[in-house]
């Protein structure tokens, strides 16, 4: 392994390494930072003392998380130190297990650690952190739609695997003294790996099909903020109604009126748009499903249902759809709450409901965060998927971008009608294709005509298969290494 002589040279490739990280990911996320950060700090940690150089990295990769991700995780800074130390010692965790194995394998194979370790990193970080797939490598090369649109095979995981084992690549290739690319079978094997992808993005980027059905939507988002209860007591829920139907649902109605005339044929509501006392439910309920009978619509109804009488308490937070003929979807709950939202959680199964246009499934939200839901909802039959969304600045437009890749992953298109955040209209493959940001205009609803036309897809079949392959190759490779290792003491012992 060729070290670093200078420590100078060892510190700067530390420093560009962790400048890259920073912009490799949250509000300031460069695509070509999420490349670059690995090749130098593998190049560090492969040319300095592991007691040394893996605990900088993980001090380096925490810090840039703390600052990449402000006001991402708004409230309590006590959660953010926690996400930051936790990057910071799965940072550290990546490469050890790469400086332990890789030094022991040859070829193409020693290569495929570092990013083998990576997706592994984050698949166990989807399995057990409170916030999914947040921080995922993958989400940065959305800007790059021709690789972007391999998660419809591989998903999110065969993305991130991607930029760590160009960087594997190119320290194998330092390692060896620069000699020509075409010499090495790493190299190679990834050029043909990266054209094969390139390729794929390019054909799965047309629209092939010719039974496509336009259909008109209209998204309603805008700019909320909470209720002011004025001098109503916590305890005249029909006095505190009274304020809800005036700050939220009257101005609800008549935008979805609006829309209607217009011409939409379905129109969904941001997640918690209409906002009741639990009480009233059948009031505004029944409301619900008259606006879509005498408009003809189908209606995919972002509800919040406040506890009666009580300051504080566990909300409702769901989706019902309504449809002309009078019929009403069963209840759908947000599956996965925000850590520290006071709802009640619901059981997760996809909620389906049959139109004209074909089948719409609905999730919320936080629930696009995790790869599951989606699936789940298209695997079941859905044309269409409505996920109702609540945002802030800071996660505006990158929010959006990460439920992108819901559609290509499932091939299903997307409605998200978003609050404080970036509504959108989102292709099978990924492309947004009509949006609306409140923080960028006074519109609060988006009306756009769209192609009501679902593609199969691997990833939908085969889930998260890529990442357990990697988790299962580097227990693999782990041992082999381990094995050569302890065949190679025991040659040193005879030969003593």
């Amino acid at each position: 392994m060729t070290k670093i002589t200078s420590p100078l040279l060892a510190i700067l490739c530390l420093a560009i390494g962790g400048v890259n990280f920073y912009f490799s990911n949250g509000i300031a996320a460069n695509v070509f930072a999420a490349w670059l950060a690995p090749v130098f700090l593998l190049r560090f940690s492969r040319s300095t003392r592991p007691w040394l150089g893996i605990p900088l990295i993980g001090l380096v990769a925490g810090c840039a998380t703390w600052f990449a991700f402000q006001g991402v995780i708004p409230g309590d800074r006590n959660e953010l130190f926690a996400v930051a130390i936790a990057a910071g010692v799965m940072t550290s965790i990546v490469y050890l297990a790469d400086r332990l194995i890789s030094p022991r394998l040859s070829g193409i194979a020693a290569t495929l650690i570092f990013p083998a370790a990576t997706v592994t990193a984050l698949l166990i970080g989807s399995l057990g952190a409170p916030f999914g797939t947040w921080a995922s490598d993958a989400y940065v090369q959305y800007d790059l739609p021709w690789l972007s649109r391999f998660a419809s095979i591989a998903g999110i995981w065969g993305i991130a695997f991607l930029p760590p084992w160009f960087a594997a690549v190119v320290n194998q290739w330092a390692e060896r003294g620069f000699r020509p690319p075409l010499k090495q079978k790493s190299a190679i094997a990834f050029a043909a790996v990266l054209a094969a992808v390139i390729g794929h993005g390019a054909v799965s980027g047309t629209n092939w099909s010719k039974t496509n059905q336009t259909v008109i939507a209209g998204l309603i988002g805008g700019r909320i903020d909470r209720p002011d209860y004025g001098q109503c007591p916590a305890n005249d829920v029909v006095c505190r109604q009274a304020v809800l139907d005036e700050q939220y649902n009257d101005p609800l109605f008549a935008r979805s009126d609006a829309l209607a005339t217009e011409g939409a044929k379905i129109i969904a509501w941001h997640e918690g748009a209409a906002v009741y006392q639990a009480g009233f439910e059948n009031v505004l309920l029944d409301r619900a499903s008259q606006f879509a009978a005498d408009r003809g619509i189908y209606l995919v109804a972002g509800l919040l249902a406040l506890p009666d009488g009580a300051e504080e308490g566990l909300l409702q937070n769901k989706v019902i759809m309504f449809a002309p003929d009078g019929r009403r979807s069963e209840a759908y709950l947000k599956a996965r709450p925000v850590p520290g939202e006071p709802i009640i959680a619901g059981d997760g199964r996809p909620l389906l409901f049959d139109t004209t246009y074909g089948t719409i499934a609905a999730i919320i939200c936080f629930d696009a965060d995790f790869t599951a839901p989606a699936r789940k909802a298209a695997n079941a039959g859905a044309d269409l998927l409505v996920v109702p969304s609540n945002d802030w600045a800071e996660i505006t437009p990158m929010h959006a971008e990460m439920t992108a890749f819901r559609a290509i992953e499932t091939g299903v298109p997307v409605l998200r009608p978003a609050a404080n955040g970036l509504s959108a209209v989102i292709s099978p493959q990924g492309e947004i294709e009509a949006s609306l940001d409140s923080f960028a205009s006074k519109e609060s609803a988006l009306l756009a005509s769209f192609d009501l036309s679902a593609r199969p897809t691997l990833q939908r079949y085969v889930g998260d298969l890529f990442a357990w392959l990697c988790l299962a190759a580097l227990i693999g490779f782990g041992i082999l290494a381990f094995r050569r290792r302890k065949a190679r003491g025991a040659e040193q012992s005879n030969d003593v």
